[in-house]
């Protein structure tokens, strides 16, 4: 699973290696005689002392294969294309193996010639920068060293990547009708997109702008059938649901919508088109970072609403969540997130908030305020509760409000969601995690993908309420989830404080 996590790419990237496969072994070399599977990735599942090798292509000759070999394995070097000399191999898959500062490398071509090119090839896997895997195989920036700091702006160090041909036509704005998240000075000035927001906050915007979700890049100066595609009010049980534009609300008020719909500002009108998946890649690659079965060993006891496929589901619709940084560092990320979802959730056994009597007490209209709309707590007189609900216990009316405008639910009005959908649970969780700051200076996302320590997570989630000596107990709770977590995922605690 160690293996499979490093140079996940590998297997999505190189369709002639359909053949690799999950096989246990005491070496990577003695697992290509793939004599025994272990599905799972896991080493529990091999006899012996063997452990459980991913990536492996099964020998289809006894022959031996000359020295350096010329086939896929694994080799110590500075960077990918320094192990693809193959001066020395780390037959075990872990840097120990390898002299100096060198690292192990999976999936490593061993050069046959000494000629170099000028221009990547267009099917040899290399490390290459990007916004995406797929921007990636553009094959424009490397970076040798498999690190995102060689990566120019916003991009990241992807491996195992393919590079395809490049075409004239200009790579943005993207057009078509595939949402994305654009920045802009209203939801029409997004549609223009001329700068992306990919974490989803308007802290990734220039100026006074925003962030913008579900934006359609304009494609023609033409007006699109309909209601014309302007600035106006519409109504609609969500921010998507009003760009049906089926009925305005010209006063920019609840009251001028019928039932429980919301009036909503900045509408552009688009045709309705289904929500786009995430790609496989996406699925593939966070299924490596935490698989189902450490997900089951996390949470054994966990409540049917908490899902393996709700949560990688939901996760694939996060830029950055467990794909910022090297793989050490996503595995840390997940056990972070995990750890205080734990302590949150009774080990993801609790559904609502256990505490009935406090019910009540999360409705603040004064303050409750997003987008120039306060959260109300009442609604053509029915009293709404706003008490902790799923993973993360979301509670308050202003947190279900803007996770609502954030994902495009109307969890204003209705919260149950949150402790009935699977995949809506999951999602509030990590966009918590993803923006929320509270008595910290950092979002939980960033204080673990920057070195800041796990105790700035606690500081960010409940700071207020538990550190600085206030809630000791509940702090060492989180801090011994995460201890224990982070060898279940099999990383490292990182830098920084524990606690807060």
């Amino acid at each position: 699973m160690a293996h499979c996590a490093r140079f996940v790419f590998f297997a999505i990237a190189l369709a002639s290696l359909a053949r690799a496969q999950n096989w246990c072994g005491t070496s990577f070399a003695d697992a290509g005689k793939c004599a025994k599977t272990c599905p799972g990735g896991v080493d529990s599942e091999c006899p012996g002392n063997e452990r459980c090798f991913a990536g492996v292509s099964c020998t289809t000759t006894t022959t031996s294969a000359p020295n350096p070999p010329s086939t896929q394995q694994l080799w110590c070097g500075g960077s990918f294309a320094d192990a693809s000399k193959c001066a020395k191999t780390c037959p075990g898959g872990v840097d120990s193996e390898c002299p100096g500062n060198e690292r192990c490398f999976a999936a490593v071509t061993c050069a046959t010639t000494t000629t170099t090119t000028t221009t990547p090839p267009d099917s040899t896997p290399q490390l290459w920068c990007g916004g995406s895997f797929a921007d990636a195989t553009k094959c424009a920036t490397s970076c040798p060293g498999g690190v995102d700091a060689e990566c120019p702006g916003n991009e990241r160090c992807f491996a195992d990547v393919p590079c395809t041909p490049t075409n004239t036509s200009p790579p943005s704005p993207p057009t078509g009708n595939t949402p994305q998240l654009w920045c802009g000075a209203s939801f029409a000035d997004a549609a223009k997109c001329s700068q992306q927001c990919p974490n989803g906050v308007d802290a990734d915007c220039p100026g006074n702008e925003r962030c913008f979700a579900d934006v359609t890049c304009s494609t023609a100066n033409t007006p699109p059938p309909g209601p014309p595609d302007t600035r106006r009010f519409w109504c609609g049980t969500s921010f998507a649901d009003a760009g049906k534009c089926g009925k305005s609300c010209p006063n920019g008020v609840d009251a001028d919508c019928p039932g429980q719909e919301r009036c909503f500002a900045d509408v552009a009108c688009t045709p309705t088109t289904p929500t786009p998946r995430p790609s496989p890649a996406s699925f593939f690659l966070l299924s490596c970072v935490v698989s189902r079965s450490q997900f089951n060993a996390l949470f054994p006891t966990r409540n049917k609403l908490y899902t393996y496929k709700g949560f990688i589901s939901a996760a694939a619709t996060f830029p950055g969540f467990m794909t910022t940084g090297d793989f050490e560092v996503r595995r840390r990320e997940a056990a972070a997130f995990f750890a205080n979802i734990a302590h949150e959730s009774c080990n993801l056994e609790c559904t609502v908030e256990l505490n009935t009597a406090n019910y009540d007490n999360y409705c603040d209209a004064r303050t409750a305020t997003q987008n120039g709309f306060t959260a109300t707590c009442d609604k053509n007189g029915r009293r709404f509760q706003y008490y902790g609900r799923g993973p993360i216990q979301l509670s308050w009316n202003f947190n279900y409000r803007a996770a609502g405008d954030a994902l495009g639910l109307d969890l204003l009005h209705n919260p149950d969601l949150v402790a009935t959908d699977s995949k809506t649970a999951w999602r509030t969780a990590i966009w918590f995690w993803m923006n929320s700051k509270g008595a910290g200076s950092f979002t939980p996302h960033n204080a673990i993908t920057t070195g800041r320590g796990f105790g700035e997570t606690i500081r960010s989630i409940n700071g207020a309420l538990e550190c600085d000596g206030k809630e000791p107990a509940k702090v060492r709770s989180r801090v011994n989830n995460y201890l224990r977590f982070v060898k279940v995922l099999w990383t490292s605690v990182g830098p920084g404080k524990t606690e807060c």
